[in-house]
């Protein structure tokens, strides 16, 4: 049931960022017994240098077409009344959930954020429980997969996901494409989702999923089932925890957590290499 107050918070994306500001938002909806109306800034300017690739070429850091995918995701959530994207300067009184955008003293190359809000609020934002609500509901030998064209450790040999029967890997179909191609993957499947909402399903019904810094990531730390993040150290600003939470930065890291799950023989060898850090591997 709705409550009878609310309060307006802001956000300037990008959507992954958006995802990790879900638990500063929903500590505001306990902490002032309110729901939330969420606004999108439309106008938040991403600052991205021509070499690096992102998929979004709007400019912005949230496109119209991202907006409407994360929106159902949003609107989830029970304590979430309204959600909108809107001109920064129709916004004024909102609550930014990206507080940090605004101030001098956050580093934003490391740490966690999803709790740097906490830093220049005080407020307690717990990350160690689910603060989205769709629930985990495994399929057992299942892993999904989601890796960005950022942030990537181009060390780690995935050709090992070809011993696992059910792979599906959610994203962008080019970012699919290009995974299954580098690695040679013959099991792997593309899972197209019409929207953030139908991703966060498909990603609660793995096992396992493992991913880089990435949107998906952070759909799967916000409902806390089992994942392994391919930690980028140069910018290491996504930090999992709570139950379920793993990383890994070498080979040998991500065999052992394969073979923790039961999804490869114990006895695989995990091919060494030091880690090789990309901004973008295309």
């Amino acid at each position: 049931m709705a409550r009878a107050g609310s309060i307006n918070v802001s956000h300037g994306g990008h959507i992954g960022d958006i995802v990790y500001g879900m638990a500063y938002a929903k500590q505001l909806s306990i902490a002032l017994d309110s729901d939330i109306n969420i606004f999108i800034r439309s106008d938040q300017k991403d600052g991205y240098s021509e070499s690096m690739h992102h998929h979004n070429k709007s400019g912005f850091m949230v496109s119209a077409e991202s907006f409407d995918y994360i929106k159902p995701l949003l609107l989830n959530e029970s304590w979430v009344r309204h959600v909108e994207y809107r001109s920064s300067k129709d916004l004024e009184g909102a609550i930014p959930l990206d507080i940090y955008r605004f101030s001098q003293h956050i580093s934003q190359v490391g740490g966690n954020i999803s709790v740097w809000p906490r830093k220049l609020t005080g407020l307690q934002i717990d990350t160690c429980n689910p603060w989205l609500s769709t629930q985990p509901a495994p399929v057992p030998g299942r892993v999904v997969c989601a890796f960005s064209f950022r942030f990537r450790n181009v060390s780690i040999d995935y050709s090992v996901l070809n011993a696992i029967d059910d792979v599906l890997f959610v994203g962008l179909e080019q970012e699919a494409i290009d995974f299954i191609n580098r690695y040679g993957l013959k099991r792997v499947k593309y899972v197209i989702t019409k929207n953030a909402l139908e991703m966060a399903y498909v990603i609660a019904s793995s096992q396992l999923f493992i991913g880089n810094q990435s949107m998906p990531f952070a759909i799967a730390e916000s409902i806390k089932l089992k994942r392994a993040l391919e930690s980028f150290e140069l910018i290491p600003n996504v930090i999992p925890n709570g139950p379920g939470a793993r990383e890994y930065i070498t080979n040998q890291a991500f065999y052992s957590i394969l073979k923790q799950e039961g999804l490869i023989d114990a006895d695989t060898p995990g091919p060494v290499a030091d880690p090789e850090y990309k901004m973008c591997i295309i």
